[in-house]
């Protein structure tokens, strides 16, 4: 591209243009070298402090889509430009912009360092985009991304409350139309039911998890999704033919791949289990 990341742009505008064409192309690590220069010159542009937030947001997914380690201080930097972004911006309507890609940053750091703080400003935003976005779409994204966020809320705190809350919303959220948004539709509810059927031992919910790791696996295989699927039909007291089947299958698969695994390998003494047990009630 020939540009220095000492180089000066005419406008935010400009910067955007070029730093767009590196991320297009794959290159956020290039385009990384030009965030502190980018930032330093216009530090009172929201479009600026958002593409930098941008430009760290994007090198951090493409590092690890790539396999290689990935500092996640380029999330915490992320976090720092959207949320002066949000801070600088006048216009009603980009304020959602900035709010949007905050409440993703903010939700990923509270995920993953389990922070209660982060979490519940992720929850905050998502409701507020709910509340507040022009589109349909955004505000039934948003409400469903309140739902995720409540889960995890849930799995950090373990208070039913907790969990009831994020089965509410989920209850009360429409289903997405795209894959990967539905996969973790899918998956963050089977967590729910799963986590309520087990507390209440409620056979109703633990089949409804099962159902929703089974949609979740429809679109995306994973081990996870296959333990969690396999551990709740365990737990049902009068599966069906399907529901058999799939343990069957679910097990030998897990442990085949797995077989020095103590988490597998009690997963299957429980199945095990559960299957005399079944054919006892059948001779009897």
């Amino acid at each position: 591209m020939g540009l220095e990341p000492s180089a000066e742009f005419p406008s935010p505008e400009a910067a955007v243009d070029v730093m767009g064409r590196l991320l297009d192309e794959g290159k956020a690590q290039e385009a990384l070298a030009f965030v502190d220069p980018i930032a330093a010159q216009f530090p009172d542009s929201p479009v600026a402090q958002h593409l930098c937030g941008l430009v760290c947001e994007r090198t951090y997914i493409e590092l690890t889509a790539l396999g290689k380690a990935a500092d996640f201080n380029l999330y915490r930097q992320a976090e720092h430009f959207y949320r002066r972004a949000a801070a600088l911006e006048t216009d009603e309507g980009a304020q959602n912009v900035h709010r949007e890609r905050l409440y993703a940053a903010v939700f990923v750091i509270g995920t993953q360092q389990s922070d209660p703080e982060r979490l519940r400003e992720a929850y905050d935003l998502a409701l507020e985009l709910a509340d507040t976005s022009e589109e349909v779409t955004i505000r039934e994204k948003y409400g469903r991304e309140a739902a995720i966020v409540a889960t995890a809320m849930a799995r950090v705190s373990r208070q039913d409350a907790d969990w009831r809350r994020a089965e509410r919303l989920f209850s009360e959220s429409k289903a997405p139309f795209d894959e990967r948004e539905t996969y973790f539709f899918h998956y963050y509810q089977g967590l729910v039911a799963r986590e309520l059927g087990q507390r209440l031992e409620d056979e109703a919910r633990l089949a409804s998890a099962a159902d929703r790791f089974r949609r979740a696996s429809s679109i995306q295989t994973s081990r996870g999704v296959d333990y969690l699927l396999a551990d709740c039909l365990i737990q049902l007291s009068s599966p069906n033919p399907e529901d058999l089947s799939d343990m069957d299958r679910i097990v030998a698969e897990l442990m085949a791949a797995n077989p020095d695994d103590p988490l597998v390998a009690s997963l299957k003494k429980r199945y095990e289990l559960r299957k005399r047990l079944l054919e006892g009630e059948t001779d009897a």
